[in-house]
Formats: structure tokens, sequence, C-alpha cells
């Protein structure tokens, strides 16, 4: 009997009951039939849904004609149940979902990160071991915290490459200097991390970030951000229905300024808008080669919208992945769909959507041959041994003509810039300040005799592990090199140990799991003293709560590690507000102060904070002798958690800490290596920092940082 694959829907009361599934064969001729039973979670409202069913009868249609070229005796059903993302609850489905093990074999999507996050936590479950195939989620928050989990696979790259791609095209069209207008939620904290990054990798000024908290600031912010940037505005909104207001804010503001739109407009409910006609930007789409696009555009007279190509394909891969579960009925359906994503690339790619390519697929499975697939998107190969991503991915640049999205071009973010790769070249920040490090300025310093650190770890929660961990590894390494707690004041809230999400209880790790709660002596809680407090301990004013302050003088260094938050104008104190904390101003002033009044020899602020750079720029506003600053990003960046530990839930580290601790921790005790140059110390933070640009400030006032070391504030003084 001829091998025939059929293709059935069936639908849960959650979904829209408008798919047509009357073309779909039958399986009564055949006595062995096999059934693929997939979840499909998508916002189902009329026009996304139009689309959605396109692309699934396209599916279908080709599947049917692949298996008459095909010789194969076994019916094959699929069996897809359609589930509405905006009206379910995804904390209730993702749970129903990932512990129908037997009956479903692989979720798709949801197609918003806020949905994937939600429904990935539920089939992260051992007991669950249920495959997610997610079409177009691509906040790398999210993919950061399950790519290493291999039962999760994202068809498209995260929007550090998107992003990219925008600040390429303004670069291409003449822009100078860009700003962001965006709302802050999970779907754009991927741009707003990594804007003013890539935007400076590129020579780009960065006019503004605005970001707006909510409906109703919308159009306040966007007016904010028209009026104020004349040469290009990226825009990223969470829905489609912010860019509405956008265009009413631009034409109130007559802006001239170019923009730019993100995957996020390319809705199908954008086009119900006024005034959308001429608007630009960029989409994950389908690779042009595969000729997805021209048969979509024959068969349907439209263009796909965002997700449509991956949508496909997801389909493609879990019809593979069911194949070679015939020969291998023991492994689970996220082997079986890795190994279908994982070919020999040395092989030639075909692009398997269609129906002859795909029978031949069918075939080669079925014979154990490698292959090296193309889908709709593109290229199939994922990113394994890094987490299941997508290679790589095509972006379609999109511009809204006559009410419908008409494709420009498409770039491949194959051989792009690809700054998230670069922290093998010597970046911008070491090219602009090398020059200074080599300080022709003559230095006069008294011998130095006594050393203090103040290590500051200024949040509070499980969610924020890593601030109070980076702050103890500083503290356990100044102990190890024989600095006394007399001398170390350390502030941190002390919540972790004893937390109830710490399944090691009593321990507080670091992020090679190495015990640091070893003889901790905590001398403030963040909670219980305030942010202007920072100054009376560095000034050595003792009062009532206040006992135990820096007390130095002029023969005195001074170390300061802080690690926390931040906004701009402000390092954010405790875990309530982002008003509270020690500002732009108190900074300021306290140098000045410090610096008149003879308070200390040297003093060495390494603050991991975001936004870090818009505080410490006041080393460089004061200019006082002997201090510098190195911090975690500048003025418009975030700095960057890093190694995501999934079994404690949260992040051990962050990466410029981490950084920094690779140099410091070759001075160890009785080792002959006492010294590690300033200069490399910084080299090797902004080499190995992703993300973020590490800064430094007033280095041409503090010394000589090629001759001058880090040991100087980690050793005790030899009086």
């Amino acid at each position: 009997m001829k091998k025939v694959f059929l293709l059935l829907f069936a639908f849960a009361f959650t979904a829209c009951s408008f798919f047509d599934d009357s073309s779909s064969g039958s399986s009564e001729h055949f006595q062995n039939v096999d059934t693929l039973k997939v979840a499909v979670i998508l916002p189902m409202n009329k026009e996304m849904a139009t689309h959605w069913e396109r692309t699934v009868n396209l599916f279908q249609d080709n599947l049917e004609k692949a298996i008459a070229l095909s010789a194969l005796d076994t019916a094959f059903v699929f069996d897809i149940e359609w589930i509405d993302e905006d009206k379910a609850d995804m904390d209730s489905l993702g749970r129903a979902l990932a512990s129908r093990t037997k009956e479903i074999s692989a979720i798709i999507g949801p197609y918003y990160s806020k949905d994937v996050d939600i429904v990935a936590s539920y089939c992260s479950n051992a007991q669950y071991k249920k495959a997610l195939i997610v079409p177009m989620a691509t906040t790398a928050e999210v993919v950061r915290k399950y790519r290493k989990n291999r039962w999760f696979f994202s068809l498209a790259e995260t929007d550090i490459t998107q992003s990219e791609m925008l600040l390429q095209e303004a670069l291409a069209s003449g822009a100078k200097q860009v700003s962001l207008l965006t709302g802050n939620t999970l779907y754009t904290s991927t741009f707003i991390d990594w804007f003013a990054f890539q935007a400076t990798e590129m020579g780009l000024k960065v006019g503004g970030v605005y970001i707006y908290e909510g409906d109703a600031e919308i159009e306040a912010v966007a007016e904010s951000a028209f009026s104020q940037e004349k040469d290009f505005v990226i825009c990223v909104p969470d829905k489609y229905e912010d860019v509405a207001l956008y265009i009413k804010a631009r034409q109130k503001t007559k802006s001239t300024a170019k923009t730019l739109f993100s995957s996020s407009a390319h809705e199908a409910n954008l086009l119900k808008l006024d005034g959308i006609d001429g608007l630009e930007g960029f989409a994950i789409g389908a690779n042009p080669e595969s000729g997805f696009d021209k048969t979509y555009q024959a068969k349907f007279s439209d263009f796909p919208i965002a997700g449509e190509a991956q949508l496909y394909d997801a389909l493609l891969l879990s019809a593979f992945a069911k194949l070679h579960l015939w020969d291998n009925p023991t492994m689970y359906f996220y082997d079986a769909f890795s190994n279908e994503t994982a070919g020999d690339t040395t092989i030639q790619e075909y692009y398997a959507w269609e129906p002859a390519a795909m029978a031949r697929a069918f075939e080669s499975i079925l014979a154990h041959k490698e292959l090296n697939l193309s889908g709709a998107s593109g290229n199939l190969n994922f990113s394994i041994s890094d987490g299941s991503i997508i290679n790589r991915s095509t972006y379609t640049h999109w511009i809204v003509s006559n009410k419908k999205f008409v494709p420009l071009e498409y770039i491949s973010s194959k051989g792009s810039k690809r700054v998230v790769q670069s922290k093998s070249s010597i970046n911008w920040l070491v090219q602009n300040y090398s020059s200074q490090f080599d300080s022709t300025s003559v230095f006069h310093y008294p011998d130095v005799q006594d050393n203090y650190a103040l290590l500051v770890a200024a949040s509070a929660g499980w969610e924020n592990y890593r601030h109070q961990a980076d702050v103890l590894k500083f503290y356990q390494k100044l102990k190890s090199l024989g600095m006394k707690d007399d001398h170390i004041i350390l502030i941190m809230d002390d919540d972790l140990v004893n937390n109830p999400s710490n399944p090691y209880k009593g321990e507080l790790l670091d992020y090679e799991e190495i015990s640091l709660y070893k003889s901790v002596k905590i001398d403030y809680k963040t909670s219980k003293i305030h942010p202007e407090d920072i100054t009376s301990i560095l000034m050595g004013e003792k009062r009532e709560g206040l006992d135990k302050v820096v007390e130095a003088d002029s023969t005195t260094n001074i170390l300061v590690f802080w690690s926390g938050h931040g906004s701009i104008g402000r390092f954010i104190w405790g875990a309530d507000s982002l008003d509270e904390g020690f500002s732009y101003s108190e900074m300021e002033e306290m140098l000045q102060k410090m610096s008149t009044q003879k308070k200390y020899r040297k003093m060495l602020w390494l603050v991991e904070t975001c936004f870090s750079g818009s505080v410490c720029s006041a080393f460089d506003k004061v200019e006082a002798w002997g201090t510098m600053c190195i911090s975690a990003a500048n003025e418009f960046e975030k700095s960057k958690a890093d190694l995501y530990n999934e079994y404690m839930g949260t992040y051990m580290t962050n990466s410029f800490t981490r950084n920094l601790m690779t140099e410091i921790n070759k001075i160890q005790p009785n080792s002959e290596l006492t010294t590690v140059h300033m200069s490399d110390l910084y080299f090797h933070a902004v080499k190995n920092t992703i993300g973020s640009h590490v800064s430094v400030y007033n280095s041409a006032k503090f010394d000589n940082l090629y001759a001058s070391g880090i040991d100087e504030f980690l050793l005790p003084a030899t009086k």
C-alpha cells in the first residue's frame, strides 16, 4: 500500500471555527494511522486569523501534493488544536497544555514574548518534556532564559539582530543621530537594552531614548521624541494601536525626522489605521530565495505578515520530526525535532517547503540520510550547542502602500556586523579612550598609609540575586588578600540566604557555585539606611545609626564597588521606588566636598548599574585629581545580567562584574603576581562585556593607567 499523509484539524472551543477543513483527507481507508497532535497558540482576531488560515491551508495543500509524490504506506494525521492567544489565560493554559504529556506532542506559539515566557515556564518542568516551537517571540530575555533547554526551539533570531538592522538602515539613509521611541514592556526590552550600544558601535550619535509607561503616556512621550529629534527615530511600538499615537504626535510637532518601525508594526491590524501609507520598517519574514513570498502573493493577492513563514516551518518541521519517530518510537518528540534541525551543513542545502522537495525530504528521513533543509523562512539548522535558536533570519524591509505591506528589499543577518559577537575585537571605546591612558601629567601622591573599601548592593529580592552575589564576591576577595572587616563597609539587605526561593538554604553562591556566605560581616542593610548616607560614610561623618564610616585622609585609598539597578541620572536604591537613589547631583556634590577636604589619596569607583554613565559622568565634571570611575554602561545603555541558573531561577552575576573579577582574580594571596594594571582591567572589561560600553571617567586626572594597578586598592597598605 502506498504511504499517504493526511492533514486533519481538530478545534478546541477556544479556536476560531471559521477555519475550513473540508479539503482535509480521510484516514478511514488505511489500516495504519499515525496522529500528531499539536496545539497552536496565536492571536485569532479577524485580520490576523485570515493570515494564519492562509498559511495553514497552503501547508495543507503542499503536504497533500507531497504525499502523492511519495512512496509511503501509513496515514499521517495532523491534529491541530487552535487556541486564541488574545482570549486565553496563559497561566492556566500553559499548565494545562504542558501536562497533557501523551496527548499533545508539541506546542507551536505563542506569538507574543510575554506569553511565551509563561508557557515556557511550564514546558520546562522536567516531568512534562513538552516541545515548544516559537515562531515569532524574539525578546532576547525570554530566549536567553530558555535557550539551553532541549525542548525550546525559536524560529527567529532575537531582536538584538533586528535592532541592528534598523540602525544599519538608518545609517545607510544618511542618519548622523538616532533616537529610540518605545514602551517599557518585555517585548521592547531588547531594543532598550541594545539600541544605544549598537548605535555607538556604528558611529551614530544617540539623541535620546524615549520610553513611556503605559498607554496614558504614549502621546506625550512621542511628542517629546519628535520635538527633540530632527534626524531619525526608531519606533518600537508594543502593539499596533500605539502607532496611531506616534503618527498623531509626529503630525502635531510637524517633525521632519525619518522613522523606521520594528516587527510589532507588521501586523494585519495596522492596515486598519488611517495615515499609515509611507510607513517603513523591518520584520522577520521569509527568505526570498525560497519562493514562499511569491507563491503566497500569487495565491492570495497579498503579502505575508511577520511570522507566517515561521508558522509554516513549525508545521513542516513537526511533520519531519514525526517521521523520525517512526523508527525511534521511544524517543522524545523534542529530540526528534532536534535531529531534523541539526543536519550536516556540508550537504547542499535545498528548500523543502514545496511539495516535490518535501516528498524528497520524507524519503530521505526514512532512509536515515543526513539533511541540510531550508523552509519558507530559510535554513532550518539550529544552534543546538548554544540553544535551539535559528542560526540566521531574513528581514523584510517593508513599506505601507495602498493599505498593504509591500516589501522593498530582503536582508539576511548572515554577514551582518553582528555586534553581539564583537568581543574578539577592540571596540569604539578602546579606540577613543586608550590615548588618554598613557598620561603625560605628573602625579605626586603621598605614600599610602591606609585602604578602605565600600561595597554596596543597592537592590533586594531573589530576582536581584546577582547584585548581592557580586558584592560578596568582592568582599571575599578583599578578605582573602588580607583586608580586615574594620576597613570594609558592607551594605546589603541580606534577604537571600533564607529566601523561600533559595534551594540552598543558608548559602549564597557565586557563578562558579562557590559559597560566598562565610564569615560575612554586614554593616548596614540597604533598607535601613538612605542613599544620602553614602556621602556621610565616605566623608567620615558619624551619627546615630551611622557608626561605621570611612576614616580617611590624604594618605588613604578608597575603593567603591556598587552593584544594583539604575535609571538615567540615578543609582536606584532599594526595591520599591525608581525615584529614590543616589543621583548625579549628589555624586557631583560629594566628589567636590571630598576633593576640597582631602578625604582620600586616590578613590576608585567600579559601578555595575544600568545607565551608570549618566551618574559617573560627574567625575569628568568635577575633575577631582586622584578620582576615577569605571562604569558598566554609558548614559543610555543597560548593563547585562549574566549566567542564568535555571534551577535557582535567577541570574548569578553581571557581565561587567564577571569580567572585572577575571582580571582581579589573577592577584592571589602569596602569589608572585601582585599587580594588574588599570589599563588591563579596563581593556578586558571593554572587550568582553557584551551589550554595553564599559566607560571610564576622569582617567586623565587619576594616573598613568599603564603604570598604576588595581592592587593599590585591594592589598592592605604597608605602613
